[in-house]
């Protein structure tokens, strides 16, 4: 340990204070001292010397110094033991091994390794968590997340060492192949799971819609793979509410093979239709967990319809209409009201693609399709009649607009609740091209809830790019610039998807086209869910005027398919409601959602929560997978059957470093009561010394 004084303030102040301290010593003992003739030299110097040291001591606290203390602790090196807590564990042959035999032998190991490491445990699958007891319950296999958390925790510190146990099958995440560059510490593996030949046919993947209507078909693709069934046949079986629909017979040429069978399928119910899908052989199969699978279509008799209207066609309306359509329960017709009038009859939703337009000689087009109380879209842009659309009082005015525009980033409003995009979502939106805005004073006449605000030139402003207003008891939704089709592109480019777009304008379109005439208390989830997801659902209260407010509390009694209850509520978010169930066995649910205030509202639905069988699609064990870990890092693998190699191992390695940590603290002088003692002492020796010297 050393110990040094540190100070915020400059070091030339000292020198200042001992001038000072000095000329004070010498004005009282040598100038004008009238005992200077009755004490000795070397006494005065005593007495000055003891003055000097006190005064000097109190001037250098108006420095508020501290104390430093440094000191080095050594600790051993560290052992990261990472452990696969993922379902497929148990889905191989040694299942009761797994369960009851090796969390013991692998506590024990590390137990007795702990007189020369430092042992931290862990374990991962669908997240990287401490590990407390092993139970195989996760659904997914990340190894990209184990890697980045190794990465983030442990580069920084020296002597580090990971020992991993896994099957080496992964289904979430990166190839951790190509992760293992920027490690700098040896990752030992040691293998699970069984390498014995294996005989299975299992559903490996299922395509279908999400969306279908009464009595209509729809196509449904079921993905099988093969391995070792050369020579057999299997059937493949659909049901639907325990009815049959679809019974198909594969026979087998090839050993091992993935192939997809198409089927077509269709519910004479409306609501949540679950589809089984099974497969059956004579054979001893490996596992029958991947045997069964399900899929969930939410049957409608109804598609809602969109008129997206223009006079002048533009590329967005190519991103909008496909987006839209993305959505099976959504019908679009493009109309350029240039040439015809829309036709009402059953539509849901008119979207306004620069319309009224500066070219359009039909000003009352807008009137007269409002008073049909249809929900808008309005989508501005450089052709948009601007002044025309102040007039119409749709709840927006745009002021000191002079037909200019400029490029507006996305920004996300925070504070928005009406419904819920996702951190990445937002994250990617953020960084998509600018839309062409009209520059203008935007004032809203009416209830409005912004969505995102335009960034302009790197400054965050407080103008909005996508609102949403009231006229009347219809919902309006306005996007204020043109161009959006590059979103569309450039968010494909970044996440090699059109999800994140199509999403946003799904959502946008979704809101819109509610029934607001009817539904003063909206609810909005996801259809299914697979088993430990957690279950998201977001409400909405209107009051009479259909204003949108959260003064009464919401609650969710839900029922299992056992009819036991359980009763959740609601969290107000700004002006809406949100609710987080974290984890809900398999099978259907039903819910009520009632508000506690003199409206009575309520509201009824279902969703269901599927099975994740993810772990079960693939239980070869990839041995591969695990050696090119351990040799890419230059760490060793060991075969399930070796943890005494693995303990003689590492109890072998010659001397492990131990770690030195520096430790510093910091404390102020003033705040050590033996310093203000010492300069009281200084003060009474000084007096002693005087009165002893001349008497008393």
């Amino acid at each position: 340990m050393n110990i040094s004084f540190v100070s915020g303030h400059s070091y030339w102040w000292i020198l200042l204070f001992i001038l000072i301290a000095f000329g004070i010593v010498y004005w009282q003992y040598f100038f004008k001292n009238r005992l200077k003739n009755e004490l000795s030299k070397l006494q005065l110097l005593v007495l000055a010397g003891l003055r000097f040291l006190a005064i000097l001591l109190m001037f250098l606290l108006l420095l508020q110094p501290v104390i430093k203390h440094k000191s080095y602790i050594s600790h051993k090196p560290i052992l990261i033991f990472a452990q696969d807590n993922s379902k497929s564990i148990l889905y191989h042959r040694d299942t009761s091994f797994y369960k009851n035999v090796y969390p013991h032998r692998i506590d024990s190991l590390l137990q007795e390794m702990n007189s020369r490491y430092e042992i931290h445990k862990i374990e991962f699958g669908s997240r990287v968590q401490p590990w407390s007891k092993l139970n195989y319950n996760a659904t997914t296999t990340n190894y990209s997340q184990l890697i980045e958390f190794l990465k983030d925790n442990y580069s920084s510190l020296p002597d580090v060492q990971v020992l991993l146990a896994s099957d080496g099958i992964y289904n979430s995440g990166g190839n951790p192949r190509y992760q293992l560059a920027d490690l700098d510490f040896p990752i030992h593996t040691i293998q699970l799971g069984d390498t014995s030949r294996m005989v299975d046919v299992l559903i490996s993947s299922i395509k279908s819609n999400q969306i279908g209507f009464v009595n209509t078909n729809q196509a449904v693709r079921v993905g099988i793979k093969a391995l070792n069934l050369k020579g057999e046949k299997f059937s493949i079986t659909i049901k639907n509410r325990g009815k049959v629909l679809i019974r198909d017979e594969v026979r087998t040429d090839q050993n091992t093979f993935y192939l997809e069978k198409e089927y077509l399928v269709k519910s004479d119910k409306k609501g949540l239709q679950q589809f089984n899908v099974l497969i059956q052989s004579k054979v001893k199969e490996y596992s029958l967990k991947n045997n069964k699978a399900d899929f969930v279509v939410d049957v409608l008799d109804t598609k809602r319809n969109i008129a997206i209207c223009y006079d002048q066609y533009h590329p967005d309306l190519a991103a909008l209409r496909s987006a839209i359509e993305e959505n099976k329960n959504f019908s679009t017709q493009l109309v350029d009201v240039s040439k015809e009038t829309p036709v009402l009859k059953d539509v849901n939703l008119l979207v306004f693609y620069q319309i009224p337009s500066l070219n359009n000689s039909d000003k009352n087009l807008i009137q007269k399709l409002l008073l049909k109380n249809i929900p808008c879209l309005f989508i501005i842009g450089v052709k948009s009649d601007i002044s025309y659309l102040n007039q119409a009082k749709l709840g927006v005015h745009l002021i000191d607009y002079k037909r200019n525009f400029q490029q507006s980033l996305y920004l996300q409003n925070e504070k928005f609740s009406l419904f819920e995009l996702g951190d990445a979502q937002v994250k990617s939106f953020e960084s998509l091209p600018p839309l062409l805005s009209p520059m203008a004073d935007y004032q809203f006449q009416s209830e409005y809830h912004i969505l995102a605000y335009q960034k302009i030139k790197n400054i965050q402003t407080k103008i909005p790019l996508i609102a949403f207003t009231n006229s009347g008891n219809e919902k309006i939704a306005w996007i204020f610039g043109e161009g959006f089709w590059r979103w569309k592109l450039y968010s494909y480019r970044l996440n090699y998807s059109h999800d994140y777009f199509n999403s946003l304008i799904n959502k946008i379109v979704q809101y819109l086209a509610i029934d607001s005439n009817r539904d003063r208390l909206i609810i909005r989830h996801s259809n299914d869910y697979f088993e430990g997801e957690d279950i998201n659902i977001e409400a909405e209260l209107y009051n009479k005027s259909y204003q949108l407010n959260n003064k009464s509390n919401l609650v969710l009694v839900l029922k299992n398919k056992d009819d036991k209850t359980f009763q959740y509520q609601f969290q107000k978010s700004h002006l809406a409601y949100k609710l987080s169930i974290p984890f809900l066995d398999a099978g259907r649910y039903k819910y009520q959602v009632l508000a506690d205030d003199e409206s009575n509202l309520k509201q009824q639905g279902e969703f269901i929560v599927r099975n994740n069988n993810t772990e079960s699609k693939n239980l070869q064990v990839d041995k591969a997978l695990l050696q090119q870990i351990s040799k890419g890092t230059n760490g060793k693998y060991f075969e399930g059957n070796e943890l005494d190699k693995v303990f003689d191992f590492f109890m072998k390695i010659e001397n492990p470093k131990p770690i030195l940590s520096e430790k510093i603290s910091l404390g102020k002088i003033i705040d050590l009561l033996f310093i203000l003692i010492f300069i009281i002492i200084l003060m009474i020796l000084e007096w002693f010394l005087k009165k002893y010297w001349l008497g008393f």
